[in-house]
Protein backbone atom coordinates (compact mmCIF):
# COMPACT_ATOMS: atom_id res chain seq x y z
CA UNK A 1 0.00 0.00 0.00
CA UNK A 2 2.83 2.31 0.95
CA UNK A 3 3.87 1.68 -2.73
CA UNK A 4 0.72 2.62 -4.22
CA UNK A 5 0.68 5.96 -2.22
CA UNK A 6 3.97 6.66 -3.52
CA UNK A 7 2.64 6.18 -7.49
CA UNK A 8 -0.40 8.56 -6.73
CA UNK A 9 1.73 11.57 -4.97
CA UNK A 10 4.14 11.35 -8.20
CA UNK A 11 1.17 11.36 -10.14
CA UNK A 12 -0.36 14.35 -8.62
CA UNK A 13 3.14 16.23 -8.27
CA UNK A 14 3.35 15.88 -12.16
CA UNK A 15 0.04 16.96 -12.68
CA UNK A 16 0.80 20.08 -11.14
CA UNK A 17 4.07 20.63 -12.50
CA UNK A 18 2.57 20.07 -16.12
CA UNK A 19 -0.54 22.52 -15.19
CA UNK A 20 -3.15 19.52 -15.82
CA UNK A 21 -6.95 19.84 -14.65
CA UNK A 22 -6.78 15.92 -13.70
CA UNK A 23 -4.42 12.88 -14.74
CA UNK A 24 -5.43 9.24 -15.78
CA UNK A 25 -2.82 6.68 -14.25
CA UNK A 26 -3.38 2.91 -15.37
CA UNK A 27 -2.07 0.27 -13.62
CA UNK A 28 -2.33 -3.88 -13.54
CA UNK A 29 -5.18 -5.54 -11.58
CA UNK A 30 -3.55 -5.75 -8.25
CA UNK A 31 -2.49 -2.57 -8.11
CA UNK A 32 -5.57 -0.99 -9.43
CA UNK A 33 -7.41 -2.48 -6.33
CA UNK A 34 -4.94 -1.21 -3.57
CA UNK A 35 -5.13 2.26 -5.42
CA UNK A 36 -8.48 2.53 -5.88
CA UNK A 37 -8.78 1.60 -1.80
CA UNK A 38 -6.23 4.80 -1.36
CA UNK A 39 -8.51 7.26 -3.42
CA UNK A 40 -11.57 6.42 -1.77
CA UNK A 41 -10.05 7.03 1.63
CA UNK A 42 -8.90 10.33 0.41
CA UNK A 43 -11.22 11.37 -2.19
CA UNK A 44 -10.59 15.39 -1.77
CA UNK A 45 -6.84 14.79 -1.91
CA UNK A 46 -6.77 12.35 -4.96
CA UNK A 47 -10.43 12.93 -6.97
CA UNK A 48 -7.93 14.40 -9.89
CA UNK A 49 -6.40 11.22 -10.79
CA UNK A 50 -8.22 8.83 -13.10
CA UNK A 51 -7.54 5.38 -12.29
CA UNK A 52 -7.99 2.75 -14.93
CA UNK A 53 -6.85 -0.68 -15.30
CA UNK A 54 -4.90 -1.94 -17.95
CA UNK A 55 -6.12 -2.99 -21.06
CA UNK A 56 -4.53 -6.54 -20.52
CA UNK A 57 -6.24 -7.18 -17.38
CA UNK A 58 -8.93 -5.76 -18.14
CA UNK A 59 -9.49 -7.89 -21.60
CA UNK A 60 -8.76 -10.94 -18.73
CA UNK A 61 -12.03 -9.81 -16.72
CA UNK A 62 -14.16 -9.78 -19.69
CA UNK A 63 -12.64 -13.02 -20.87
CA UNK A 64 -13.31 -14.63 -17.26
CA UNK A 65 -17.11 -13.03 -17.40
CA UNK A 66 -17.49 -15.07 -20.50
CA UNK A 67 -15.98 -17.68 -19.24
CA UNK A 68 -18.08 -17.89 -15.87
CA UNK A 69 -21.29 -17.34 -18.29
CA UNK A 70 -21.48 -20.07 -21.06
CA UNK A 71 -18.77 -22.49 -19.18
CA UNK A 72 -21.45 -24.70 -18.13
CA UNK A 73 -24.00 -23.54 -21.71
CA UNK A 74 -22.04 -25.99 -23.73
CA UNK A 75 -18.66 -23.86 -24.15
CA UNK A 76 -16.52 -25.98 -22.06
CA UNK A 77 -17.28 -29.07 -23.90
CA UNK A 78 -16.57 -27.89 -27.18
CA UNK A 79 -13.11 -26.31 -26.43
CA UNK A 80 -12.55 -29.84 -25.99
CA UNK A 81 -14.06 -31.96 -28.49
CA UNK A 82 -13.05 -29.05 -31.28
CA UNK A 83 -9.62 -29.92 -30.33
CA UNK A 84 -9.20 -25.84 -29.57
CA UNK A 85 -8.11 -25.75 -25.85
CA UNK A 86 -6.50 -28.95 -24.38
CA UNK A 87 -8.57 -30.69 -21.30
CA UNK A 88 -5.89 -29.55 -18.92
CA UNK A 89 -5.60 -25.83 -20.09
CA UNK A 90 -9.46 -25.51 -20.65
CA UNK A 91 -10.13 -24.15 -17.19
CA UNK A 92 -7.30 -21.39 -16.88
CA UNK A 93 -8.52 -20.25 -20.58
CA UNK A 94 -11.97 -20.50 -18.89
CA UNK A 95 -11.13 -18.40 -15.63
CA UNK A 96 -9.48 -15.59 -18.29
CA UNK A 97 -5.77 -16.78 -16.92
CA UNK A 98 -4.60 -17.39 -20.57
CA UNK A 99 -5.06 -14.31 -22.50
CA UNK A 100 -4.23 -15.59 -25.58
CA UNK A 101 -5.68 -18.92 -25.75
CA UNK A 102 -8.85 -17.14 -24.73
CA UNK A 103 -9.10 -14.75 -27.43
CA UNK A 104 -8.19 -17.35 -30.20
CA UNK A 105 -11.02 -19.42 -28.57
CA UNK A 106 -13.23 -16.25 -28.55
CA UNK A 107 -12.27 -15.50 -32.00
CA UNK A 108 -12.86 -19.30 -33.37
CA UNK A 109 -16.47 -19.99 -31.70
CA UNK A 110 -17.69 -16.19 -32.66
CA UNK A 111 -17.21 -16.69 -36.37
CA UNK A 112 -18.64 -20.27 -36.18
CA UNK A 113 -21.99 -19.01 -34.65
CA UNK A 114 -21.83 -16.35 -37.61
CA UNK A 115 -21.66 -19.09 -39.85
CA UNK A 116 -24.89 -20.52 -38.48
CA UNK A 117 -26.43 -17.25 -38.32
CA UNK A 118 -25.83 -16.25 -42.01
CA UNK A 119 -26.98 -19.53 -43.30
CA UNK A 120 -30.54 -19.19 -41.03
CA UNK A 121 -29.97 -15.86 -42.68
CA UNK A 122 -30.80 -17.14 -46.09
CA UNK A 123 -33.59 -19.46 -45.00
CA UNK A 124 -35.06 -15.94 -43.12
CA UNK A 125 -34.95 -14.32 -46.69
CA UNK A 126 -36.58 -17.10 -48.32
CA UNK A 127 -39.34 -17.68 -46.37
CA UNK A 128 -40.23 -14.17 -44.58
CA UNK A 129 -38.88 -11.63 -46.74
CA UNK A 130 -38.47 -12.43 -50.72
CA UNK A 131 -38.90 -9.09 -51.25
CA UNK A 132 -35.24 -8.21 -50.08
CA UNK A 133 -33.61 -10.59 -51.84
CA UNK A 134 -32.91 -8.70 -55.06
CA UNK A 135 -30.84 -6.29 -51.95
CA UNK A 136 -29.14 -9.56 -50.57
CA UNK A 137 -28.09 -10.36 -54.36
CA UNK A 138 -26.59 -6.79 -55.16
CA UNK A 139 -24.29 -7.02 -52.30
CA UNK A 140 -22.75 -10.06 -52.53
CA UNK A 141 -22.34 -9.33 -56.47
CA UNK A 142 -20.75 -6.24 -55.39
CA UNK A 143 -18.51 -7.65 -52.72
CA UNK A 144 -16.57 -9.42 -55.11
CA UNK A 145 -14.76 -6.06 -55.46
CA UNK A 146 -13.65 -6.50 -51.80
CA UNK A 147 -12.74 -9.96 -52.29
CA UNK A 148 -10.57 -10.16 -55.23
CA UNK A 149 -8.53 -6.61 -53.74
CA UNK A 150 -8.95 -6.26 -49.92
CA UNK A 151 -7.77 -2.50 -48.93
CA UNK A 152 -9.27 0.50 -46.53
CA UNK A 153 -9.82 2.20 -49.50
CA UNK A 154 -11.80 -0.49 -51.05
CA UNK A 155 -13.55 -1.46 -47.71
CA UNK A 156 -14.88 2.07 -47.38
CA UNK A 157 -16.01 2.58 -51.31
CA UNK A 158 -17.99 -1.01 -50.25
CA UNK A 159 -19.30 -0.30 -47.14
CA UNK A 160 -20.82 2.99 -48.18
CA UNK A 161 -22.91 1.71 -50.97
CA UNK A 162 -26.86 1.88 -50.86
CA UNK A 163 -26.91 -2.34 -51.31
CA UNK A 164 -24.34 -2.45 -48.23
CA UNK A 165 -26.27 0.15 -46.04
CA UNK A 166 -29.37 -1.48 -46.97
CA UNK A 167 -27.60 -5.24 -46.54
CA UNK A 168 -26.69 -4.29 -42.64
CA UNK A 169 -30.08 -2.83 -41.77
CA UNK A 170 -31.13 -6.33 -42.86
CA UNK A 171 -29.27 -8.41 -41.08
CA UNK A 172 -29.59 -6.16 -38.12
CA UNK A 173 -33.10 -7.06 -38.17
CA UNK A 174 -32.69 -10.27 -38.74
CA UNK A 175 -30.40 -10.66 -35.07
CA UNK A 176 -33.62 -8.79 -33.41
CA UNK A 177 -35.54 -11.68 -34.59
CA UNK A 178 -33.63 -14.03 -33.34
CA UNK A 179 -32.89 -12.00 -30.31
CA UNK A 180 -36.48 -11.80 -29.49
CA UNK A 181 -38.56 -14.06 -31.62
CA UNK A 182 -36.69 -17.29 -32.28
CA UNK A 183 -36.57 -18.30 -28.46
CA UNK A 184 -34.59 -18.15 -25.46
CA UNK A 185 -31.55 -20.45 -26.71
CA UNK A 186 -30.69 -18.28 -29.74
CA UNK A 187 -31.30 -15.24 -26.98
CA UNK A 188 -28.61 -16.77 -25.30
CA UNK A 189 -25.76 -17.31 -27.30
CA UNK A 190 -26.42 -13.80 -29.25
CA UNK A 191 -25.84 -12.21 -26.05
CA UNK A 192 -21.87 -14.61 -26.42
CA UNK A 193 -21.74 -12.60 -29.66
CA UNK A 194 -22.43 -9.31 -28.05
CA UNK A 195 -19.95 -10.23 -24.75
CA UNK A 196 -17.21 -10.83 -27.80
CA UNK A 197 -17.95 -8.15 -29.93
CA UNK A 198 -17.21 -5.88 -27.14
CA UNK A 199 -13.81 -7.49 -26.22
CA UNK A 200 -12.87 -7.91 -30.47
CA UNK A 201 -13.70 -3.83 -29.88
CA UNK A 202 -11.53 -3.31 -26.84
CA UNK A 203 -8.47 -4.84 -28.35
CA UNK A 204 -9.05 -3.14 -31.80
CA UNK A 205 -9.30 0.25 -29.76
CA UNK A 206 -5.84 -0.75 -28.12
CA UNK A 207 -4.13 -1.52 -31.09
CA UNK A 208 -5.09 1.75 -32.81
CA UNK A 209 -4.67 4.10 -29.98
CA UNK A 210 -8.63 4.89 -30.61
CA UNK A 211 -10.10 6.62 -27.04
CA UNK A 212 -13.16 6.52 -28.24
CA UNK A 213 -13.45 3.29 -29.27
CA UNK A 214 -11.83 2.30 -26.00
CA UNK A 215 -14.08 4.45 -23.83
CA UNK A 216 -17.02 2.92 -26.11
CA UNK A 217 -16.16 -0.35 -25.31
CA UNK A 218 -15.40 0.02 -21.77
CA UNK A 219 -19.00 1.76 -21.42
CA UNK A 220 -20.83 -1.43 -23.27
CA UNK A 221 -18.68 -3.69 -21.17
CA UNK A 222 -19.71 -2.38 -17.21
CA UNK A 223 -22.88 -3.81 -17.51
Amino acid sequence: MATVHKVLVQSLKIKNTLKLKSIVLILDKALYAKATEAQWKQSERLKDIALRMGVLHTACNLLSIIGKRFRDAGLCDLCVQSGVIAEGSVAGVLDGRRYNRGVTLHKIMYEALMRLAWQGFNAWIEESHKESKTTVDTFFSQIGELYDYICETQFKKQMTRTSSVDFVELFDKYTEFLRHENGKLSKFWLSYLDMVEILLRLLRASREGNRELHVSAIRSMIP
